[in-house]
């Protein structure tokens, strides 16, 4: 997906087709991609993600052991309110804001 003319959020231009896809399972841009990426992987646990992303490739480049420890970890630094990530700092920044 590249730019708002594939988000018919922005295109459609209806608050009452937003609400309904706020309910609905998965956007049909997305659900497109899901169904005819080529490179497009969907599973339902990490260790068979990882094994259709290396089946991509032909080759193991992910290890899912360290691929989890790495998920581990940023889902630690998420819940850190004095993380040093400065993304998640940003998130953290970006949820605390109130506007004007």
């Amino acid at each position: 997906l590249s730019g708002s003319e594939q988000n018919p959020d922005l295109t459609g231009k209806s608050v009452r087709d937003v609400i309904g896809r706020a309910r609905a399972d998965v956007p049909a841009p997305v659900k497109a991609f899901m169904d005819n990426g080529a490179d497009f992987v969907v599973e339902k646990d990490l260790d068979a993600l990882v094994r259709g992303m290396n089946a991509i490739t032909g080759d193991g480049l992910i290890d899912a052991a360290e691929l989890r420890r790495e998920i581990t970890a940023r889902d630690r630094e998420i819940a850190n309110p004095f993380t040093k990530d400065l993304q998640v700092t940003a998130i953290h920044g970006a949820r605390a804001y109130l506007g004007d």
